[in-house]
C-alpha cells in the first residue's frame, strides 16, 4: 500500500518528485493521498494527484484536461496556464473525481468546532523603506507593460520582479543579493551582478548602506501584538515568515520570552529530533517558552501546536495560498 500525507506536494506534474512517484506508484495496489489543500485556487492541480491515485481516474492527458477545464488558456510566460475556467466543465470532472475523493471538513468535526478569527493588517512603509522601494521599482518597471497583457503569477513575479519583492519585503537581502555585503558570493552571483547597471548597484548601495531589519515598520506592529499575548495575556505566540535572517533577528528581539525557532539555516545535526524538540517545549505551557518563530517554508505542515497556543502571526504573506491556509492550521 501507498500513503502519501501532503498530497498536495504533488500537484506540480512536471516537478521531480512527481515524475518518481509516477515511476513507482503502479507497483502499489493500494493507493491513498491525504491533504486539507490539495488545490487551492487551480483546479488543474488536481489532475497530478489523480494520476497517482489511478491513471483511469481522469484518461486524457494533462495538455487536453487543460484545454478541457480552461476557456482561455495560455499567457506570456506559461502555454497552459488557465486564465480562465470552464464551470460546465469543472463541474462534470468533480463529477468523475467524486467516487475517489473523500472529504471531512472540520465542520463535521466536534473536536475542531472552533471560531478561528483572521485580521488582516495594512502597513505605509516608513520614509526610507519607501525610498528603497520606489528607486528599485523604477528599474524594474519595464515588466509591467508586459504584464498588463497576461496574467501575473507567481512564478512571472519571482522571475521578472525580484529586486522589487526584495526591496519590498526585506531591504537587508536586496543589499545581500546586490553583493553589498561581506558574504560570499558564486560564480553565477558576480556574472548576475556584473550584468545590472552600474548605477543601480552604486544607487542602491547608497540606500541600503545603514539599512536593518529592525527599521522595518511591520514590527512596531509586532512588538504591539508580543505585548498583547505574551505580556498582557499570558498566552504563546507562533510567528512565521520565510526569511532564516528575519528569524533570526525575531529571536534576538524578543529574547526576553525565550523564543524557539525553525529554519533551514540552523546548524543542527539531527534536524527531526530538533523540531520535535521545538514542538514538546512549545506544546508545554509551564514553561518560558513564550514565542515559536517558524519557517513558512519548512514549518507549514507537519508540526502539531494545538496545545502551546492560538495567535498565529503571518509577519510575511506567503505568495502560495496554499502555504497561507497550511500555516493557519498549526493551531486552532
Amino acid at each position: 500500500a501507498l500513503v502519501i500525507d501532503e498530497a498536495h506536494n504533488f500537484r506540480h506534474l512536471n516537478s521531480k518528485r512527481s515524475h518518481y512517484m509516477h515511476l513507482y506508484s503502479d507497483e502499489f495496489e493500494y493507493r491513498y493521498l491525504l491533504s486539507a489543500t490539495p488545490a487551492v485556487n487551480h483546479f488543474e492541480y488536481w489532475f497530478p494527484q489523480m494520476r497517482i491515485l489511478d491513471p483511469s481516474i481522469l484518461r486524457q492527458s494533462h495538455k487536453r484536461f487543460i484545454e478541457t477545464i480552461g476557456s482561455k488558456v495560455g499567457t506570456t510566460y506559461d502555454r497552459w496556464a488557465v486564465k480562465e475556467y470552464n464551470v460546465q466543465q469543472i463541474q462534470f470532472v468533480r463529477g468523475q473525481m467524486a467516487p475517489y475523493v473523500i472529504r471531512r471538513l472540520k465542520k463535521d468535526d466536534p473536536d475542531m468546532k472552533v471560531q478561528k478569527y483572521t485580521q488582516p493588517v495594512y502597513f505605509e512603509m516608513n520614509p526610507k523603506h519607501r525610498m528603497i522601494y520606489e528607486f528599485v521599482v523604477n528599474y524594474e518597471e519595464y515588466f509591467a507593460e508586459s504584464a498588463e497583457k497576461s496574467n501575473i503569477t507567481v512564478q512571472s513575479l519571482k522571475a521578472k520582479l525580484p529586486y522589487t519583492l526584495m526591496a519590498l519585503e526585506d531591504p537587508a537581502r536586496l543589499r545581500k543579493s546586490l553583493g553589498l555585503t561581506d558574504d560570499p558570493l558564486t560564480d553565477d552571483d558576480v556574472a548576475r551582478i556584473k550584468a545590472l547597471p552600474e548605477d543601480f548597484v552604486s544607487g542602491a548601495e547608497s540606500l541600503l548602506r545603514d539599512w536593518t531589519e529592525g527599521m522595518d515598520s511591520r514590527f512596531d506592529w509586532l512588538d504591539s501584538l508580543v505585548d498583547k499575548v505574551v505580556n498582557y495575556e499570558g498566552e504563546k505566540l507562533i510567528i512565521f515568515d520565510h526569511r532564516p535572517n528575519i528569524l533570526n533577528y525575531m529571536v534576538a528581539r524578543y529574547s526576553e520570552h525565550q523564543p524557539l525557532v525553525i529554519h533551514g539555516q540552523l546548524p543542527v545535526k539531527d534536524k527531526y529530533k530538533y523540531r520535535e524538540e521545538v514542538v514538546h517545549r512549545f506544546n508545554d505551557r509551564s514553561n518560558d517558552n513564550r514565542i515559536a518563530c517558524l519557517s513558512s517554508l519548512t514549518s507549514s505542515a507537519g508540526l502539531n501546536l494545538q496545545e502551546g497556543g492560538r495567535y498565529i502571526a503571518l509577519f510575511n504573506l506567503p505568495l502560495d495560498t496554499t502555504h497561507f491556509y497550511q500555516l493557519g492550521e498549526r493551531t486552532y
